[in-house]
């Protein structure tokens, strides 16, 4: 089993950050979550196998699933080593503890839909894949899979290059000339993954040659390390195209540290010519690319520059439209996580709850900001999010892991670059978030470690290969269900909804059921099918010829509608999908308009600071003729954030309908104020008014 656990561990390493597709809800994340569940399950099963195996021969006893890898020096390892099997242990304890007092323990557990990295069940996995390696890698395969990983990143990296030359421009909603972000799907994942391979790239530059080498070792050590440099000059390019300045940051604090750890102890030392090189790739990336602070060398040497020229290494963001800056965006979101912390100081609201509890605690400057009605769902803070998330306890655990390591005496061919590259992910993620491709490479920079010292173990055959080969294929083929099935309810929901927002709704019923019959319990899945039920009931309501089935299209409805709320009573968008399809029936049947009222009322309470749910609330009221409730919502959307034009005018029309308006000009005047520009509605009110 040793080969087959290896290749599959090959395998990841390659294809985890390389494969996306174009067919399903989510490109990027998603299919790298299928292909971590499927290579996991192989592993497991494959060391199932083993065990069984090595316990029916004679004279051996099963082997320890925790055991010092075979040939690793005891002094080396010690209670370095322990200390790291038990943090990671204790972590994946936190996680369990905080999935079963979880607010929501099935997203707890398969994690947020969309994002899946950090639910329960990609830490099972990460926790599988570390003792896997431990006990099945060694130096040689280790070595192999360093290699591998660093010409993968170098492929990402020429891809993010050739983006940056707009190969793909036309694909993406995003400015991937501007910010490449490749295979990974973001350019700060991009970054955060190339970070380690950098390291890895460094690591085999710098080491000095042998003395003793033949003449052809060395003319091969000498080809190998142009290679290397190659990829190093890739890397770095890709690390600089992403204009990531969490990565930037997280370099320049570490690669000093690298650099000069290295210099002093390296015996013989390596060449300073290596390390010229190395400057001189990151000055030719920038010169090429340009950074957030720098343009491409080229448009300092062109003389006539369009007016928007000069603004080309901005991120295309809302920042480069006149928007909020991240910096300032980040900060109010953390606090609204540190709050939420201090409401649940213990164990969290939940693994991967992010997304539904910071609006308990969302602070009123958020309205303020240019992105103030976009959902988050996460922290943007590695620390903060398992703060909030899970606790004192799921931050201390997952931050014992790799800190474990870094103050480790555990020595190593790859010591000083792991332990860099863990540094260099830790401060990168104080200003983001981990996804699966960054997270898979920092679960296993310490076992990397652990076993780049191990010798390959004595070949022994096994009784019967082909019989053991055929269990694990049928084994593996039975598993390999489980994630098809994930996959294929994906796919259907994906074209489900394209058919839903095409406007083509009943098309689309039949690949929602096959979702739901596949998940039923995805909350999202019953949420969008209700509106697009919604939608095709409002329409054949209009039909003389399909009006009888009105009532039996607007009953499976509310079918879906009380699905989704049992399924998922806390995800705020899943309110307001839920209202938007109680208000579609409204238009067939006004007393619907009483449950929308319903539904926007509990999300206002799991929401008090969002200024569009109370905005939408009034609407409502005045809807059902509640005038005094409708006027009191609005009042507080336009407390929440004055500078919020829809509902000073949808007041002023209340003012209108209800005779009060002497309260008119004071709230025009207001508006005034606040607004800049003020909308063309409003300003013929005021020309009536003031």
């Amino acid at each position: 089993m040793n080969q087959i656990i290896q290749t599959i561990f090959y395998l990841l390493t390659i294809f985890i950050p390389l494969v996306f597709t174009t067919i399903n809800n989510e490109l990027f994340e998603f299919p790298k979550f299928i292909l971590l569940l499927t290579g996991t399950g192989a592993i497991a099963i494959a060391w199932l196998l083993d065990i069984i195996t090595q316990s029916q021969k004679p004279n051996n006893k099963s082997p320890k699933l925790h055991a010092t890898p075979k040939g690793a020096p005891r002094l080396r390892f010690g209670a370095s080593y322990k200390l790291l099997k038990a943090s990671l242990l204790a972590f994946l304890f936190s996680q369990i503890l905080s999935t079963i007092f979880s607010i929501h323990p099935y997203t707890s557990f398969w994690g947020y839909y969309t994002r899946f990295h950090q639910g329960l069940l990609t830490t099972i996995c990460y926790t599988i894949l570390f003792f896997a390696y431990l006990k099945y890698m060694n130096k040689k395969s280790t070595q192999k899979l360093i290699n591998l990983s660093i010409t993968t990143a170098s492929v990402i990296s020429i891809y993010a290059i050739l983006e940056r030359l707009g190969i793909d421009k036309n694909l993406w909603v995003q400015d991937v000339v501007n910010r490449p972000f490749a295979t990974l799907g973001q350019p700060n994942w991009l970054a955060a993954y190339l970070l380690p391979n950098l390291y890895f790239a460094l690591d085999k530059f710098t080491t000095p040659t042998k003395t003793n080498l033949s003449s052809q070792q060395k003319s091969s050590r000498v080809w190998g390390i142009r290679l290397v440099g190659i990829s190093l000059f890739f890397i770095t390019s890709g690390i600089i195209l992403t204009k990531s300045r969490s990565a930037y940051l997280a370099l320049a604090i570490t690669l000093p540290i690298y650099l000069l750890i290295n210099l002093i102890k390296s015996k013989p030392k390596p060449k300073t010519s290596y390390f010229l090189l190395l400057t001189s790739y990151f000055l030719l990336a920038i010169a090429l690319f340009g950074t957030p602070w720098t343009r491409p060398l080229y448009k300092y040497l062109t003389r006539h520059q369009s007016p928007t020229a000069s603004h080309f290494h901005q991120q295309n963001t809302q920042l480069t439209t006149g928007g909020t800056k991240s910096s300032k965006i980040r900060e109010i979101v953390w606090q609204g996580a540190w709050q939420l912390f201090k409401q649940h100081p213990i164990l969290g609201t939940g693994v991967e709850t992010f997304a539904y509890t910071y609006y308990w605690t969302r602070p009123i400057a958020h309205n303020y900001v240019s992105e103030w009605d976009f959902l988050y769902n996460k922290a943007h803070n590695e620390y903060l999010n398992f703060l909030a998330t899970t606790g004192i306890i799921g931050l201390l655990t997952y931050l014992a892991f790799p800190i474990s390591i870094l103050l480790s005496p555990i020595a190593g061919r790859w010591s000083l670059s792991i332990k860099t590259a863990l540094l260099a992910l830790l401060i990168d993620n104080f200003f983001g978030f981990s996804v699966i491709p960054v997270a898979y490479l920092f679960y296993l920079l310490p076992a990397i470690l652990i076993t780049s010292t191990k010798p390959p173990p004595s070949k022994s055959a096994p009784s019967n290969p082909l019989l053991l080969t055929s269990y694990f294929l049928l084994l593996t083929s039975y598993f390999f269900l489980f994630p098809s099935r994930l996959f294929t309810a994906d796919l259907n929901y994906t074209k489900a909804r394209d058919y839903f927002r095409a406007g083509q709704y009943l098309k689309a019923i039949p690949y929602f059921d096959k979702a739901i019959k596949t998940r039923p319990k995805i909350a999202l899945y019953h949420t969008t099918y209700a509106e697009d039920l919604a939608k095709l009931t409002l329409l054949i309501s209009k039909n003389k010829t399909y009006q009888s089935q009105t009532q039996k299209f607007a009953q499976s409805t509310l079918d879906q509608l009380n699905l989704s709320k049992k399924l998922n009573p806390w995800h705020l968008n899943f309110y307001k999908s839920r209202t938007k399809a109680l208000i579609d029936l409204a238009q067939i049947d006004p007393r619907f308009y009483t449950l929308a009222a319903q539904e926007i009322e509990r999300a206002r309470q799991l929401a008090p600071t969002d200024p569009k749910l109370a905005y939408n609330l009034g609407l409502i009221y005045s809807r059902i003729n509640q005038n005094q409730k409708a006027i009191q919502q609005i009042r507080d959307a336009i407390q929440l954030k004055k500078n919020y034009p829809d509902p000073y005018y949808a007041l002023t029309l209340l003012y209108e309908e209800t005779k009060q308006t002497d309260l008119i000009p004071p709230l025009l005047q207001q508006a005034q104020t606040n607004l800049h520009p003020l909308p063309k509605a409003l300003q013929d009110k005021i020309k009536k008014y003031l």
